[in-house]
């Protein structure tokens, strides 16, 4: 493929009628731009009209995520990145590899902005756009392109660059203080109260998304281990990336997250055969539904907080999947709100597992999960739902195993999860403290699709809402936590509910477990468990500034989550208080 052609696609979309030459080009600075400042510092700098019609490509490449899209969408498709930190046919990429003062010039140019439609750049960054991106350079096949180790040592020069100025002026994003950043931050923020961002770049969405990542993979060469602060995403997977306002720590550099396992009874009437799905299946295959009928409040929800002992709040509540109805979610949100409101203080994040019947007869039901946050774009206490991207199956051993076979017969060879898939979503939340990915059951274990997403995102913590047995160490939560901790580095805290974990005895061949939860970090993993009579575990963190380095030896400090301690909160006769039966 020629670059123009690339370039217009990327940034203007595939119908796009602006001819490919008359967009996809830098024009050469001339001797009178440059007359003052030729021989000067790195400080000098020259404006670049950005309305100018012939700076149109410019318009584009001066948002430090656009660029940092292009090239990773080219080093991705043509499958170079790795000779990057490689030596091929005598080309050491790395040597001599000088980013100079790019990525602060850049930042700073975008930072100190006085107007939508200037920006001050070095003489040094401007060379550097035209040398890759000239009319002659454009008109060129992007293979050939590669080929030439100094072409491709400038590019990777320019998308380190562009990975540093992102992470430099992302706090303004979410502001409306500078001029030029708001230009480019009002066409990213969408949603149908203009509260989330799909993507960090103004790319066709055709070519994948742009999102802020958290760490780095310290382990093997990939796309992901070459940027520090900026993740590409390829298309199939829509990143649904969320900004709130975290609660008021009063301890620094601890994050506090309330486990809540319930329901704490699971009864057999909670499972049933469901006739309903329209996929007709061989008979030897069945479906079944999971409800929830212990009817989960606010007011249950905030005497866990109250009773969590601590002078401050848990900044993270987590209760496990298909814990709350979905016609009832509406109301949580709503009590939390307005409790939190009347008090002045920021509500935590919740994050809650959500189950509900089909829209109709022919329809599968729900099982999704619910993030609510305080939205940074709009100042409000908001939800956002996750749908589940695989279903679960049961089969004769789990069904002994969790005491269903008088519910379930344990003649079919499985029993299939009677609930929709949906949208392959993936929500990224981020405040000051910490970057959070919240998955289902079956997806913390499936690799496709959201693993890749997830490896890509790097987050801080992964949080799994189960419905499964007790939550030890070689379980297949403790294997698959372990693969992210490994890479991406991620810190994993998987959880089921109590009333399942106290199912799970094989038949009575073992003895009911009250490990409900497990963490997992990059030092050990540590069983949680529930103590008898109490509702629900606070589990204090601690956030500890490493250093992680880029696979082509660049260093950045990033926190890191780890295990500090944890003990139990509440108890059980008070919340039976609050607990209200769904009627048969």
């Amino acid at each position: 493929m020629i670059l123009a052609t690339l370039l217009n696609r990327m940034f203007l979309g595939d119908d796009s009628s602006v001819p490919k030459k008359g967009f996809a080009k830098i024009k050469k600075s001339s001797e009178e731009d440059f007359a003052e400042i030729k021989e000067s510092s790195e400080e000098a700098a020259f404006t670049i009209d950005l309305d100018n019609p012939e700076n149109q490509l410019l318009q584009y490449l001066m948002w430090p995520m656009n660029t940092f899209h292009l090239i990773a969408r080219i080093f991705d498709t043509y499958d170079v990145y790795q000779k990057i930190v490689s030596i091929e046919n005598g080309t050491d990429y790395l040597k001599q590899l000088k980013t100079g003062n790019h990525q602060r010039n850049w930042s700073q140019g975008l930072l100190d902005a006085q107007t939508r439609n200037e920006i001050k750049v070095s003489p040094r960054f401007y060379q550097l756009l035209y040398n890759l991106f000239s009319s002659s350079r454009t008109r060129e096949q992007i293979e050939k392109l590669l080929k030439d180790p100094d072409y491709l040592k400038l590019l990777f020069e320019l998308y380190v660059a562009s990975d540093v100025c992102a992470y430099r002026i992302q706090n303004e994003i979410y502001r409306t203080r500078n001029a030029l950043i708001s230009r480019y931050a009002e066409t990213l923020i969408a949603g149908k109260d203009l509260s989330i961002i799909y993507s960090l770049s103004q790319c066709d969405k055709s070519y994948g998304v742009i999102q802020f990542k958290s760490h780095t993979p310290q382990t093997g060469i990939s796309l992901n281990s070459l940027s520090h602060d900026l993740a590409y995403i390829k298309p199939g997977v829509e990143v649904t990336a969320l900004v709130g306002s975290s609660t008021q720590a009063i301890e620094p550099n601890q994050y506090n997250v309330l486990v809540l396992p319930w329901p704490l009874e699971i009864k057999d009437e909670f499972f049933k055969q469901d006739n309903k799905p329209t996929l007709q299946m061989d008979e030897k295959f069945g479906f079944f539904s999971y409800e929830n009928r212990q009817i989960i409040t606010h007011q249950m929800i905030v005497y866990a907080i109250e009773s969590s002992g601590e002078l401050s709040l848990p900044d993270l509540v987590v209760i496990p999947e298909c814990a709350v109805n979905s016609n009832d979610k509406t109301e949580l949100l709503s009590g939390i709100r307005d409790y939190f409101s009347e008090r002045n203080i920021e509500p935590p994040v919740i994050i809650f597992g959500v189950f509900g019947d089909g829209d109709s007869v022919e329809s599968y039901g729900e099982n999704s999960l619910e993030l609510l946050y305080q939205n940074q774009f709009i100042n409000n206490y908001v939800g956002e739902n996750q749908r589940k991207h695989h279903r679960w199956a049961l089969d004769a051993t789990q069904l002994n195993t969790y005491g269903l076979g008088n519910v379930l017969s344990t003649d079919k060879v499985k029993w299939w999860e009677n609930c929709a898939t949906g949208d392959r979503k993936l929500i990224s939340y981020r405040d000051e403290h910490v970057h959070i990915c919240p998955l289902i059951c079956e997806d913390l274990a499936r690799q496709d699709p959201i693993a890749p997403v997830v490896r890509a995102l790097g987050p801080d913590l992964v949080v799994a809402l189960l419905l499964d047995g007790p939550q030890m160490k070689g379980r297949w939560s403790h294997r698959y936590s372990s693969a992210l901790v490994d890479e991406p580095g991620c810190s994993v805290l998987s959880i089921s509910p109590y009333g399942m974990t106290q199912r799970s005895t094989n038949g009575s061949e073992h003895p009911p477990s009250s490990i409900v939860a497990l963490w997992c970090d990059t030092r050990s993993p540590c069983e949680l468990k529930l103590e008898q009579g109490k509702i629900g575990i606070l589990l204090k963190l601690k956030l500890e500034e490493q250093e992680q380095w880029s696979a082509d030896g660049r260093g950045e400090k990033k926190n890191r989550l780890f295990y500090l301690n944890h003990y139990s909160v509440g108890d059980t006769s008070e919340l039976l208080k609050l607990v209200n039966f769904k009627p048969d």
